[in-house]
């Protein structure tokens, strides 16, 4: 063979080597992309349905790189609070409509298969009660029967689903605040457990002029204070209190956790001393030492009770265990992550343990919602007169519910 023949020969095979390897990258680069696609399944959400501002969570396979994943709820961009490779947290925007969850990941965008509702807070309307109400609480069985303090002349009432309106106890004549008493009784709380029972908190002072003066305030002088018990049949009888196990200052919140095993109560003595006490169902008092302020104290159904400490919302176990939830130390209205968000200590607060959000009102009408993420929104819906008030949720109807003197206002999630 010829020199000329052979370098021929030599540079073919250089050319078709060179060739076969350019062919055999080309079809690893496309099988890898052909792969990454295949690698990308549908996506799924839970709940199905939730209230703009609340946490929802998307399953699928996604990018764990900052930024590279975005989240469209019916082409709204979501707000994502956390990310792992098979899971994504977004907080659904107010802007957010009904419609399909869309996920940008790797270059890849997925959209499910069927749509994620938004709901929104509604107002559904007022209901006159007839009388001055000051606490309530929703039946726990779920009846439609709700309790109320009601009256300038404390009493104790009950109404039905139906709307009937009957009162349960009262004081007797001349035993409420007013001049020329020799005593006078408060009622500050109501709660039940469900069963029939109906406890509430009643404190019992001097004659009016009687006070105590600390600092620039005079306040009264508390003789003894009581947990009442009113059973199914209606009779009245000590729970704890007034030479019945524990003793307690003034009165001024009691809860129950939600599974009814334990009453949780807060008392002040003078404005700068603030108790939490544990009374079990046999009557069996125990300090807890936990934080509460404003005499705040909103239950959740796992026995958890949350308040505004200073600038921050906190969680407590039944135990005193303290979580924060939400604020950065500092005063304001800003929304935003967990570390961001802002409070004034002067909030209401009602859970919502369906969907495990927080509504907050700061005053101004305003709503806000700390959702299960933390994150907080402010709603797109005004309350007038929102920090007079007390604001409950109730979650056998899932409606949020605002006491405003002698009206109930109730707010659907539609």
């Amino acid at each position: 063979m010829t020199k000329f023949l052979k370098l021929t020969c030599l540079v073919s095979i250089i050319l078709i080597a060179g060739c076969t390897k350019d062919k055999s990258q080309q079809i690893k680069e496309q099988s890898a992309e052909t792969q990454k696609r295949v690698n990308i399944p549908g996506i799924t959400f839970s709940p199905a349905s939730a209230l703009y501002g609340s946490a929802i969570t998307i399953n699928g396979s996604f990018s764990t790189t900052p930024g590279a994943n975005v989240v469209k709820i019916n082409g709204v961009t979501g707000i994502i609070n956390s990310v792992a490779a098979d899971k994504i947290v977004v907080t659904v925007p107010v802007t957010a409509t009904t419609g399909k969850i869309s996920v940008t990941a790797n270059s890849v965008t997925t959209t499910s298969a069927t749509d994620f509702k938004v709901l929104k807070l509604v107002k559904e309307g007022s209901k006159p009660t007839g009388f001055y109400v000051n606490r309530l609480s929703f039946d726990r069985s779920g009846n439609g029967t709700t309790y109320f303090i009601g009256g300038f002349a404390p009493v104790v009432k009950k109404m039905t689903a139906a709307g009937v309106v009957s009162t349960i106890y009262s004081l007797l004549p001349g035993k409420h605040y007013g001049p020329n008493h020799d005593e006078y009784y408060t009622i500050t709380d109501v709660e039940n457990d469900g069963l029939g029972n109906v406890y509430f908190t009643r404190n019992r002072y001097r004659d009016t002029a009687y006070q105590i003066e600390f600092g620039y305030n005079a306040y009264p002088v508390i003789k003894s204070s009581v947990v009442l018990k009113i059973n199914a049949a209606g009779q009245v009888s000590p729970f704890v209190g007034d030479g019945r196990g524990a003793k307690f200052w003034e009165l001024q919140k009691i809860v129950l956790d939600i599974k009814g095993h334990n009453i949780l109560l807060y008392h002040t003595a003078l404005p700068n001393f603030q108790y939490l006490t544990k009374i079990n169902q046999s009557g069996v008092a125990e300090e807890i030492n936990a934080p509460v302020q404003n005499n705040e104290l909103c239950p959740d159904e796992d026995g958890n009770y949350y308040t505004m400490l200073n600038y921050d919302l906190k969680k407590v176990s039944i135990n005193g265990v303290v979580t924060h939830v939400a604020g950065s130390g500092v005063g304001g209205t800003t929304d935003g992550a967990s570390d961001v968000a802002r409070f004034y200590p002067s909030s209401t607060l009602a859970v919502d343990d369906n969907a495990k959000n927080i509504f907050v009102t700061n005053g101004g009408g305003a709503v806000r919602l700390v959702n299960a993420a933390g994150y907080v929104t402010t709603l797109p819906v005004s309350i007038s007169s929102i920090s007079s008030n007390q604001m409950y949720f109730n979650r056998f109807t899932n409606k949020l519910v605002i006491n405003y003197r002698t009206e109930i206002h109730q707010y659907g999630l539609k």
